[in-house]
């Protein structure tokens, strides 16, 4: 299948095919996969632009995407490609990143990894164009990904055709995508770069005509690493890094500060250099200069990080940064995490010098060192105690706010919750707003509103319910609130527990903030999900060792039927939560235990009324057991050995259960034995708390022994009607009323009064 140029590419010449071997459903796998947003697939343009050691780069977004003609544009003046290296680009799977004599063009760590990272375009255009520029020569070709076909296993073969240009042509094509006069002339002009190279989206999908340039605008400038030695163009204006304009809490000058400073160690040691430049004179290590800097919110993220870090010291001697990958500079006492992440300290010392080693990037330890480490230190501690200040002051939330809290520590008040609530906006790591519960761009949109109305951004927590397999609790940015959920197990287990609501809610807001306090203190989103999910596991692994709840029970029937010990166990939660005493037993000659009903007497001078079952479980990976698997004659003998009333059978089901004829109806009718199914047993363990069911409305149950019948006693109660409420409040006054009198007040008194 040969695939021409697409139409705006004027004229041209054959220069030859790219030659590739690619099938719909690779395409449609790693790039619909891996790139759900649109503004991350364009990324990927950009980070290719900066692993071909692009110095600038000029991207171009219409105002109007609806268009047929709207066309996405990445142009950069790193190396370009010839032919040979544009076959190299369509190579599925390997990554050449473009590398010159061995070594990363402009000497950069590349970004791309895979070689996967040009399919993202397939997320956003049925087009793909590149033009190339080499010197004086020009090509052009184009990946349609409409005409890709094939499945994963069958990769069809096509044929790109590479055309070589006129400069005329070429000039008239790049011009026709990007309609910049300016950069046009740029491209072609006598201070035109060496090589460039475009790449051209058009026939653009839902996805691309989606971006959103406020968006992208800000993912650009704040994921990649733009600076001097790479500067990135946004529609003609040149974007920064967000690192340059970031809000500073407080600033530091050596020097200058350290003159104004009370009691300060080194206030006495200001000087100037010959230039006239304020500093510090240490005894050992010399004069050293710079600047300290805190910001609100952590220099540590996005592909920037991954490139060099931003945060932390930067010492220099004669203007050559020493500490390249340590960012304490070997400082030995721990450092606030949260703060260093938010820290900047750049330190010219060049009394280093002389102990420096070969290679210049290491340093011998030496008194000099040591003093400066120290000025480091002290110089970060005031950064950390500016920072514990303004915390202090920061308007609390709902926690603070009620006023039950003197002093509120830095962990209930919003500026830890706003940081990465921002952070879960700005898109990052997706990571972040997985764990806060922002996801896709409504959920992104709530948030922003919630941090753009200036509000309190925790204003109540709720319980409510959000899937069993969700975590324990979520934040709701439209309502301002945690979510704690009710359906987790933990929860579960203990809401219908008298005044329990209360506990669970503060449980579930401090699962929240200390999820915060992590991601706030710069843990890896990863590392933070790790540590939540394993406290998950514990949570729900304690609950199914102390079930306390019906819901809890009935889920544990359900999901331990194919199970030996965990049936075995949950059959006993849910008899105990019915209301048994239950002895656990299990053994070769044993039932899986007994249940006793201390019912008392029932009425004036008679005896007990309780009775004792034993019961047995059968777990099975089948729908159903066999009559010989159910083993009656045995649970007979168990039940004849402890001189039991009941026995009961529980297991997932019986062949012939609808069948009075079959062989476990026949069985369990001539040994006495009540088969339950495990549906059946969780679903009358969901109706108890509704329906009164006692011990003793259960007595009935044990005299069926057809699997079929103890079914439809499951269908009755469940379809019955709630019985009243007990009239408590009229047997408490009742009570209070007759206690004025002399004689004893007995069960017959108050009957005859309710009567």
């Amino acid at each position: 299948m040969s695939v021409d140029p697409a139409e705006f590419v004027a004229g041209g010449e054959d220069a030859g095919t790219v030659d590739v071997r690619i099938s719909y459903g690779i395409i449609d796998r790693f790039s619909e996969g891996l790139y759900s947003s649109p503004n991350k697939a364009f990324e990927e343009l950009i980070s290719n632009s900066y692993d071909a050691g692009a110095r600038e780069v000029w991207v171009r977004i219409p105002d109007s995407l609806d268009s047929g003609e709207a066309a996405l544009t990445v142009v950069d003046d790193g190396i370009s490609m010839d032919l040979a290296g544009l076959q190299e680009l369509w190579e599925v799977g390997v990554s050449h990143k473009r590398e010159v004599d061995g070594e990363p063009p402009a000497g950069r760590p590349p970004i791309g990894k895979f070689g996967i990272g040009k399919l993202a375009t397939y997320v956003l255009a049925e087009k793909l164009t590149y033009l190339c520029s080499v010197g004086e020569t020009y090509l052009a070709v184009t990946m349609d990904y409409g005409r890709v076909e094939g499945g994963m296993a069958d990769p069809s073969p096509m044929s790109l055709r590479v055309v070589r240009l006129a400069e005329g042509d070429a000039r008239a094509s790049i011009a026709h995508a990007l309609g910049d006069a300016p950069l046009v002339e740029r491209l072609f002009g006598e201070e035109r770069p060496e090589a460039w190279t475009a790449a051209v989206l058009t026939d653009l999908k839902a996805r691309g005509r989606g971006i959103q340039q406020g968006r992208l605008r800000w993912i650009l400038r704040s994921a990649l690493p733009v600076g001097d030695e790479f500067k990135l163009w946004f529609n003609g204006e040149r974007l920064h890094s967000p690192k340059e304009d970031g809000v500073r809490d407080w600033e530091f000058v050596v020097g200058e500060t350290d003159a104004g400073l009370e009691s300060w160690p080194y206030a006495d040691k200001v000087t100037a250099d010959d230039e006239g430049r304020s500093g510090v004179e240490l005894e050992a290590a010399g004069f050293v200069r710079g600047r300290a800097e805190l910001f609100e919110h952590t220099l540590k993220r996005g592909k920037s990080e991954e490139r060099g870090r931003s945060h932390g010291f930067f010492v220099r001697v004669r203007e050559r940064l020493i500490n390249l990958d340590d960012e304490s500079f070997g400082v030995d006492v721990e450092l606030h995490h949260g703060v260093l992440t938010r820290f900047r300290m750049e330190l010219h010392a060049d009394g280093l010098d002389a102990h420096l080693a070969s290679p210049r990037e290491s340093i011998q330890e030496s008194p000099a060192l040591e003093e400066v480490r120290g000025y480091l230190l002290s110089v970060f501690n005031r950064a950390r105690a500016a920072r514990t200040k303004k915390e202090e002051k920061t308007g609390a939330d709902l926690l603070a706010s009620a006023e039950r809290i003197a002093a509120p520590p830095p962990a209930l008040t919003t500026a830890p919750l706003r940081r990465i609530l921002k952070r879960a906006v700005e898109g990052h790591d997706q990571r972040v707003g997985e764990l806060l519960g922002v996801r896709g761009e409504e959920g992104e949109s709530q948030a922003q509103e919630a941090l753009d109305s200036g509000e309190a951004l925790l204003r109540e927590v709720i319980v409510e319910p959000l899937g069993h397999e969700k975590p324990l609790v979520t934040y709701d940015a439209s309502r301002r609130a945690v979510v704690v959920n009710s359906d987790h197990p933990f929860v579960g287990n203990y809401l219908d527990e008298h005044g329990a609501a209360e506990p669970l809610r503060l449980v579930g807001a401090t699962e929240f903030l200390t999820q915060i306090y992590m991601l706030d203190e710069d843990l890896s989103p990863a590392l933070v999900h790790k540590i939540l999910t394993r406290r998950d596991e514990f949570l729900r692994a304690l609950v199914n060792i102390h079930p306390r709840s019906a819901v809890v029970v009935a889920r544990q029937l359900r999901d331990s039927k194919e199970y030996e010990k965990e049936l075995e166990d949950a059959v006993a939660d849910a008899l105990e939560l019915l209301g048994y005493e239950v002895t656990r037993l299990s053994g070769n000659d044993d039932p899986d235990g007994l249940a006793r009903s201390n019912l008392g007497a029932r009425e004036i001078g008679g005896g007990a009324t309780g009775y004792l079952l034993t019961y047995d479980s059968k777990s099975s990976k089948n729908d159903a057991i066999k009559a010989a698997t159910a083993g009656t004659q045995t649970l007979r003998k168990h039940r004849n050995k402890y001189r039991a009333d009941h026995t009961l059978l529980v297991a997932p089901g019986f062949q012939g259960a609808d069948d009075e004829e079959s062989s476990i109806a026949e069985n369990c009718s001539e040994d006495k034995v009540t088969p339950i199914s495990v549906e059946d047993l969780a679903r009358l363990v969901e109706v108890f708390p509704f329906r009164s069911v006692t011990p003793e409305s259960l007595r009935n149950l044990f005299e069926l022994h057809l699997p079929r019948l103890t079914s439809q006693y499951v269908d009755t109660l469940a379809d019955a009607d709630a019985p009243p409420a007990p009239p408590v409040l009229e047997i408490l006054e009742l009570i209070r009323e007759l206690s004025d009198r002399q004689d004893a007040v007995d069960v017959s008194a108050l009957s005859s009064r309710l009567v």
